[in-house]
């Protein structure tokens, strides 16, 4: 494991609301870094953080507009703007999602008409995440920390988002603000322990775990890593201390601090919802959509021009070195039901934003009914001889570009390498 570090942000006018400043400056303080040399486009990512939004966005109020559509009901007020070849819909009501293109766009990359073949949430998200429609199945957090980042002191760091671990469970490390208190010794009285009984009990378990590993029982081996991790994180008790009620900026703070100190692969932050706002907008879909959009892209385009603004692990940013995917399990169906909502529909968009991709562009699409297009998966362009674009191909695409074989986790399945192409 690295030395730890501390943040260092880089040269440049700062941008964040001062709501956030304040919070994501106290984790950036200036401080001496190691660092071998810029990390290039095309290296690939060393990092992921995926940005979730629970509930299913209506991807025609930012990715995927169809503009004069006479089936397909997007934002009215919406017109399309452009950055190169990154098109999206703007509208002055949503002035973040304009910020988050504007300010990375050339870093960024929609990906649009991915499938996740169900209309229910909790398949849906299982699908999203692992690539396969099992519980049971680890999702890309998991697997890719697993396959890299088995030696580090948090290798999936779940900040509030949804996480299928399956049998990659030991990797996982949900951070609450009993995890920091526990580790620092400052521990509220509701779990307040004998440390001297607890000990004991880690070293009993820590031997039987070395001798039943010696037997080749893997479970028994996971057992004593975590052992081991838990000792290699306490001298960060005071990064990973949050409030008993933390919020997004806090994570988020959280989160660029772990990169940074290359204490973690894979980060899951949930985005934030103003209250009685929701991406499940059955009723009143503008409304909920254009709120929660403006909510969610506000607090990733805070994000981006952080991790653009702090030195990586090899020199460069971070954003260079992360791979920053805003997801949802679901689209919204292209009519408006009675309630002028808009129900399930099977068919979502993504943004990569970072991690060596070549920005600017728009892959993918749907059809005149909001359907998936067929693609090349190589390319990303609309084919009719391609194949419709799945989570499972997407997250073989992403193992592969950190260097990680998707066949040992998903095999069989063709990558999506449109993101790096």
């Amino acid at each position: 494991m690295s030395s730890r570090r501390h943040p260092r942000v880089l040269g440049g006018s700062h941008h964040l609301a001062l709501s956030r400043r304040t919070l994501l400056g106290s984790l950036l303080a200036a401080g001496a870094l190691g660092g071998t040399r810029a990390r290039a486009a095309g290296d690939g990512p060393k990092f992921l953080l995926i940005w979730w939004n629970k509930g299913g966005w209506d991807t025609t109020y930012a990715f995927d507009p169809h503009f004069g559509s006479d089936i397909i009901p997007g934002d009215p007020d919406a017109t399309l703007a452009s950055a190169g070849d990154l098109s999206w819909a703007s509208n002055p009501t949503r002035p973040s999602v304009d910020r988050v293109f504007t300010s990375h766009g050339s870093r960024a990359c929609i990906v649009n008409g991915l499938n996740v073949g169900s209309i229910g949430h909790d398949s849906c998200t299982i699908l999203a995440l692992t690539g396969q429609r099992t519980a049971a199945a680890p999702d890309i957090g998991a697997m890719l920390s697993h396959a890299t980042g088995r030696d580090q002191a948090l290798p999936y760091l779940n900040l509030g988002g949804p996480r299928f671990t399956g049998e990659l469970g030991a990797m996982l490390a949900p951070v609450n603000h009993i995890l920091g208190g526990t580790l620092a010794g400052d521990l509220p009285r509701s779990a307040a322990v004998d440390t001297s009984s607890e000990a004991l009990v880690d070293r009993y378990l820590s031997t039987v775990s070395t001798r039943v590993a010696a037997s080749g029982d893997a479970r028994a081996g996971a057992y004593r890593d975590a052992l081991d991790r838990r000792q290699r994180i306490s001298p960060y008790a005071s990064v990973l201390s949050l409030s008993e009620a933390p919020d997004t900026n806090e994570y988020t703070a959280l989160a660029v601090r772990a990169l940074q100190d290359d204490l973690t692969r894979a980060v899951v932050i949930q985005a934030p919802l103003p209250n009685m706002v929701n991406w499940d907008s059955h009723v009143d879909n503008a409304y909920h959509q254009d709120a929660a959009f403006e909510a969610s892209f506000s607090s990733l385009a805070d994000l981006l021009d952080t991790l653009h603004r702090t030195e990586g692990t090899e020199g460069g940013t971070l954003l260079d070195e992360t791979l920053v995917l805003a997801m949802s399990e679901m689209g919204r169906a292209p009519a408006l039901n009675a309630g002028n909502g808009k129900d399930h529909w099977p068919y979502t968009s993504v943004l990569a934003v970072g991690g060596g991709i070549s920005g600017g562009r728009v892959v993918g699409a749907t059809d005149a009914t909001q359907v998936s297009e067929p693609l090349d998966l190589s390319s990303g362009v609309p084919s009719s001889t391609g194949t419709v674009l799945t989570p499972a191909h997407f997250m073989a695409g992403v193992l592969e570009a950190f260097a990680v074989d998707p066949e040992a986790y998903l095999p069989g399945i063709t990558p999506f390498r449109a993101l790096w192409g």
